[in-house]
């Protein structure tokens, strides 16, 4: 296969280029063997986490993450305030939700790894009241001389460590299943974007068919979790203002922990099934669940 065929394609296919717009940005990363771990955080004013303001920038990427191309493509001053509330209205508004961490893990997919959406689920849903089932993405990217298809999975919890061991715990059933790999992979094939992926469209479906016989020594698959988790399963700290360089403070906070996280991600994917290589992207919150209520209101008002 020829890794020039999809990487153009893939490239021209990406809704998201940067994290800046969402102001969050990469603290450190450990490696583990085959689990690689990315640490982030939400930019910071001189004493506060500026989560609002991450919010309503999170929110503003809403259209790329619910609509499809064509719809994006005609966006202007005249349909804006339409198409995004026809995005808006894919969103479940519960407090509980956990759909904030699917748009995240999308959003980091596709500025970090230039791993493009390959099935948007958001406009399956016959109704904003449910979630999307099965996995929480699958992205498409190319990484050195390899096509790699990613499984994602997100979870947003108080508790760092039932964060982890839930989403490794689903992915694992999911690699164990291969009912539910076929069934995510036909989602696929009936409904890609076809605008997205316009010139490579039958490429891609021809390579992810595990009945076609042709050349795949260069393509792979892994595995990507999203983590959102509360700041105090690193640091305690009290976030009412003044705090002089709060984000220098929690920085060394974070980049201090993240090598025994990483041990500990690698260590739970080693007692699994998981043979494939996992890459966990990490964010904390001063509070989680109120972060998640405060994403609902955001996508209310």
């Amino acid at each position: 296969m020829d890794i020039r065929d999809y990487k153009s394609g893939i490239a021209n296919s990406l809704d998201i280029k940067t994290i800046d717009n969402i102001l969050i940005k990469l603290i450190v990363s450990e490696k583990e063997d085959d689990v690689n771990c990315d640490y982030y955080m939400i930019e910071c004013y001189e004493d506060d986490i500026r989560e609002e303001d991450f919010l309503r920038a999170l929110v503003n990427m809403i259209p790329h993450y619910a609509l499809k191309r064509e719809k994006l493509d005609s966006l202007s001053k005249e349909n804006f305030m339409k198409l995004s509330k026809e995005a808006l209205r894919r969103f479940v508004r519960t407090e509980n939700s956990g759909e904030i961490g699917e748009l995240l893990i999308f959003i980091l997919l596709e500025a970090e790894r230039k791993a493009s959406q390959l099935i948007n689920k958001m406009v399956l849903k016959t109704s904003g009241g449910v979630h999307v089932y099965g996995l929480d993405g699958i992205h498409i990217g190319v990484l050195d001389d390899d096509v790699v298809l990613y499984y994602c999975e997100s979870k947003t919890y108080k508790d760092l460590n039932k964060g982890i061991n839930a989403a490794i715990s689903d992915l694992d059933k999911f690699h164990q299943d291969n009912i539910k790999e076929a069934f995510e992979l036909e989602l696929v094939s009936d409904n890609i974007d076809e605008k997205k992926f316009e010139g490579i469209k039958d490429k891609l479906l021809e390579l992810l068919d595990p009945y076609t016989e042709i050349d795949k020594s260069h393509f792979k698959k892994k595995y990507a979790i999203f983590i959102g988790f509360d700041w105090a399963n690193i640091k305690s700290f009290n976030f009412r203002p003044p705090i002089k360089n709060i984000e220098g403070k929690l920085c060394k906070c974070l980049k201090t922990d993240s090598k025994t996280i990483c041990n500990r991600c690698k260590s739970l994917v080693d007692k699994k099934t998981i043979n494939r290589s996992v890459d966990i992207f990490f964010l904390p919150f001063k509070d989680s669940k109120k972060i998640n209520r405060d994403f609902v209101r955001e996508i209310k008002s």
